[in-house]
């Protein structure tokens, strides 16, 4: 996850900014994405490989809670607040410290699979139906 991630905190680890994206970009080949709200995450990622490489966008999926969430929340007709901890406590998960790279990712993986119990409950999840969900 990129997350405050500066340029001189690359130079400092002996990464400039493209060999920092070419193993971000390695990592993520081959992957699904998930993130909530990954509007930024995904902008930002086309931008560089746009401005880059030439290529419009990343042939990655992209799966993103809140957009997930917001589909859940069109069948069941109810509008909450949006924001990761605020859907998080309506599934009652645990409460962690936001906008800190680790507990976020974990955060968010930890609200997918609960999502995925509450769409599919113990049947398999069905990729077509998070993918619309998540490009809505």
């Amino acid at each position: 996850m990129i997350h405050h991630l500066l340029p001189e905190q690359l130079n400092k680890a002996g990464l400039d900014e493209h060999r920092a994206f070419s193993h971000l970009l390695a990592a993520m080949a081959g992957k699904v994405v998930i993130a909530h709200g990954c509007v930024v995450e995904k902008g930002f990622l086309e931008h560089y490989v746009h401005q880059h490489y030439h290529i419009s966008s990343l042939p990655i999926v992209w799966l993103d809670t809140l957009k997930i969430e917001q589909y859940r929340g069109q069948i069941r007709s109810t509008k909450p607040d949006w924001r990761l901890a605020s859907i998080r406590k309506a599934y009652r998960l645990p409460d962690y410290p936001a906008h800190h790279a680790l507990m976020d990712a974990i955060a968010t993986a930890e609200l997918y699979l609960a999502q995925l119990h509450g769409l599919f409950g113990s049947s398999p999840a069905k990729l077509e139906v998070l993918m619309k969900a998540s490009q809505r």
